[in-house]
C-alpha cells in the first residue's frame, strides 16, 4: 500500500505487512528485497523489534523516495523476506521467495528525492587543479553537502576528494568539485579517472 506521512499527493513509503509465526521470542530482524516483476532490484529495507511468542505482524516501509528514484514502474513485488533472530549472531530463522506482488504503482506516485544527480558534466584544467562540474537536480531547495571522489579508471584507487556545501535552489544546477592537483601528481596515476 502505498502511503503518505506529510500530507502531499505523494507516497513517502510503499507499505507491505507480513505475518509471522515466533516460536521462541526475543529479538528478530526482517529484510525484505523489492523488484520488478522483472526481477529488476528496486529498493531493500530491514526492521528489527523485540516480538514474543506467537502470531505476529510487522510492516516493511520501503522509500518512497528511493523506489523515485529509481525510475522503475510496478506492479513491484517482495522478491525474497528474511527474519533473523539474535542480537549478534543473527541467524536466519526463516525466508522466503515471491512473498507479495503490488498493484501497478508508477515511480512518479512517490516523493522525490530532494536532490540527484543528473550525470552531465564537465571538466577543465584550472590554476593547476581539475574541476569537474556535475549536474544535480534540486527537487527541494536548501543547503546540500555533496562530495565527489576521483578515482582511478578502474575504481580501485581514490586519487582525491572533494567537498561542496552550498544552498541549492530547486531546478538544475551544476555543483564544482576542484581536485588539488598536488594530490593527482602524488597519486602517480595517469587518467583517464572517474
Amino acid at each position: 500500500t502505498g502511503v503518505d506521512l506529510g500530507g502531499s499527493p505523494k507516497f513517502d513509503v510503499l507499505r507491505a505487512n507480513v505475518s509471522f509465526n515466533v516460536t521462541e521470542a526475543g529479538f528478530y530482524e526482517i529484510a525484505a528485497f523489492l523488484e520488478t516483476t522483472g526481477a529488476v532490484p528496486v529498493a531493500f529495507v530491514v526492521t528489527s523489534a523485540t516480538y514474543t511468542a506467537g502470531s505476529q505482524t510487522g510492516d516493511l516501509d520501503f522509500s518512497g523516495p528511493i523506489i523515485e528514484y529509481s525510475g522503475l514502474n510496478g506492479p513491484y513485488r517482495i522478491s525474497l523476506l528474511e527474519i533473523r533472530m539474535g542480537d549478534e549472531d543473527m541467524d536466519l530463522a526463516d525466508s522466503d521467495a515471491d512473498v507479495f506482488t503490488t498493484q501497478a504503482f508508477t515511480y512518479t506516485q512517490f516523493e522525490p528525492v530532494p536532490a540527484k544527480i543528473l550525470g552531465n558534466g564537465s571538466e577543465a584544467v584550472v590554476d593547476g587543479n581539475l574541476r569537474v562540474g556535475i549536474d544535480v537536480g534540486v527537487a527541494v531547495a536548501g543547503t546540500y553537502s555533496v562530495t565527489g571522489v576521483l578515482e582511478d579508471s578502474t575504481g580501485a584507487r581514490t586519487i582525491s576528494q572533494a567537498t561542496v556545501e552550498s544552498a541549492f535552489a530547486a531546478g538544475t544546477t551544476s555543483v564544482n568539485f576542484v581536485f588539488p592537483g598536488s594530490d593527482i601528481f602524488h597519486g602517480k596515476v595517469n587518467g583517464n579517472y572517474k
